[in-house]
């Protein structure tokens, strides 16, 4: 036992997007890329994850959850093992005993014909495979993938949580909507902002000059009273900006009236002229 290199085997327990189980098997200095691996397995950006610790016990047992013998149970049956191809070669590897006591010597061939007696399915593979997936490489562990069962209770947790995820976010939206926070109080934040904005309109609608009434360009003495009523308004240290601004709105108010004046003569010497004639 001495002149055997100890070699320990890791496992991890992944599973897909669909709820399909995958129990991965190497070496323990052989790295599980779950990107690169579902990449493989044809789930595209939906990478692989691991299968919570709450959801293992009826898969894998406790007990032996980190050596290959925790596929002593019936529920892994639906569990499809990924080992990896080195194994097949590999003799004189160390793992726990089963019965907790020691370590126990297991060939390569042996841990694959113990998953095959256990696991729904057994595959070799290349978990060093770094040949990226595509167009003339297409992934060449699909048909895994095609070939496990979906775990029952994994889906109904999986779906347990995506209700309670929508459930939590239809309360924080019609909370949103209703100016409150999810317990029903009103948001700090959203209350300081609120009163801070209600604040600044009615400064600025007090410091506003009165505004231009609306009326016919031509009405001269609505105009004017108009006019002298901003300039009583503006005071004698008023800003640059808001005396250029009064500046324009005068030129753009005598345009205005310029041309309604050029206009109205126009037509009344039209008129004039159309009676003339007839």
């Amino acid at each position: 036992m001495a002149s055997q290199k100890e070699l320990e085997i890791k496992t991890r327990l992944v599973k897909d997007k669909a709820c399909h189980v995958y129990l991965l098997v190497a070496l323990e200095d052989t790295e599980f890329n779950l990107k690169e691996l579902s990449a493989r397995m044809g789930l595209g950006k939906k990478v692989l994850v691991d299968v919570p610790e709450a959801l293992m016990s009826p898969l894998l047992a406790a007990s032996q959850r980190n050596t290959v013998y925790a596929a002593d149970v019936p529920g892994a049956r639906q569990v499809a093992a990924l080992v990896d191809h080195s194994l097949a070669h590999t003799s004189a590897l160390q793992m726990p005993s089963i019965d907790g006591s020691g370590c126990t010597s297991i060939t390569g061939s042996e841990i694959l014909d113990y998953l095959r007696q256990h696991c729904g399915s057994v595959t070799s593979v290349d978990f060093g495979n770094k040949a990226k997936v595509g167009k003339d490489n297409p992934p060449d562990l699909a048909e895994v993938v095609a070939a496990t069962p979906v775990v029952t209770a994994v889906k109904e947790a999986a779906d347990a949580e995506i209700a309670a995820a929508a459930q939590a976010e239809a309360a924080a939206a019609a909370a949103r909507r209703a100016g409150t926070t999810v317990d029903g109080s009103a948001p700090a934040a959203a209350a300081a902002k609120s009163s801070s904005s209600a604040a600044a309109k009615a400064s600025a609608a007090a410091k506003a000059p009165p505004a231009v009434p609306a009326a016919s360009p031509t009405d001269v003495n609505a105009l004017v009273v108009s006019l002298v009523d901003r300039v009583l308004a503006l005071s004698h240290g008023s800003a640059a900006q808001e005396r250029q601004a009064f500046e324009a709105d005068v030129r753009l108010e005598l345009t205005a009236l310029k041309n309604a004046s050029y206009a109205s003569g126009y037509e009344a010497a039209r008129g004039a002229l159309r009676m003339l004639l007839q």
